[in-house]
């Protein structure tokens, strides 16, 4: 199974087909979400604790071999905003001993005379996306080395993600995640959010348009999960089996 690839499935298991074939890993879908019933009690211990595990159970005469310095993970999760992109963050971190929530909005809003918005987009706004990112990734580094498991919360595209990631965190390996509800879902969050310091209608048009676009081009290595009918410790759940997955033995 090639778990570099990308993935469309939701996260009941079911699977867009369509897409899947198109790039050739149906199989390798399958067998991740419909074929494999592992118990991931020591290794998520492990990777809770960064202190590692040993064998842990046998299923269909698989043995899984956990590591012993097991590093905590960074998780990198994107999507449109209003995806749900924070509030999986959150819940996501409390299944560690450290975790620490990394929201690029908060460093690049950090900038107090010059800041350039996201609305409209400007090539000002691009270059200050670009610093909050790249710092943001010596953030995760930082935090990472010094035991904590990290998320980053950004919504930006996924090739531009890659780009960013291949530049600042090529000697690490992340969970990369795109939450993408269904469109209806997604608007209907936005109109209930209560955390944003202006009126969410004006993400409408960028949900509208990052909901379409970034499911076009998935690079490899990323997964992108619709999340529209399924539960936070659900979601939870399934990427905390697909750190298994990626990570293996070694998170670097």
């Amino acid at each position: 199974m090639c778990l570099g690839e990308p993935a469309c499935v939701d996260l009941t298991g079911n699977i867009d087909r369509d897409a899947a074939s198109s790039r050739g890993i149906i199989d390798s879908i399958t067998w991740f979400y419909l074929g494999i019933e592992i118990e991931y009690t020591s290794f998520l211990g492990s990777l809770r604790s960064g202190k590692g595990g040993r064998p842990t159970s046998t299923v269909s005469q698989c043995t899984l071999w956990l590591p012993v310095n097991q590093i905590p993970p960074i998780f990198w999760i994107s999507g449109p905003p209003a995806a749900g992109k924070s509030t999986l963050c959150e819940a996501l971190l409390k299944e560690f001993e450290f975790g620490f929530h990394l929201k690029v909005d908060d460093l690049r809003t950090w900038v107090t005379s010059g800041l350039s918005e996201s609305v409209p987009w400007t090539d000002e706004t691009e270059r200050q996306f670009q610093i909050a990112e790249a710092a943001a990734c010596d953030v995760a580094k930082r935090y990472q080395d010094a035991g904590f498991a990290v998320a980053v919360d950004h919504c930006r595209n996924m090739p531009t993600l890659e780009k960013v990631i291949a530049a600042n965190l090529a000697d690490r390996k992340l969970v990369k995640i795109c939450l993408m509800p269904e469109l209806k879902a997604n608007l209907e969050r936005n109109a209930t959010r209560t955390n944003k310091p202006f009126g969410v209608d004006l993400l409408v048009e960028t949900i509208i348009w990052t909901n379409a676009n970034y499911r076009k081009e998935v690079p490899q290595g990323w997964v992108v999960i619709d999340n529209t009918h399924v539960s936070l410790p659900d979601t939870v759940h399934r990427v905390l089996q697909l750190a298994e997955h990626v990570l293996g033995g070694d998170t670097r």
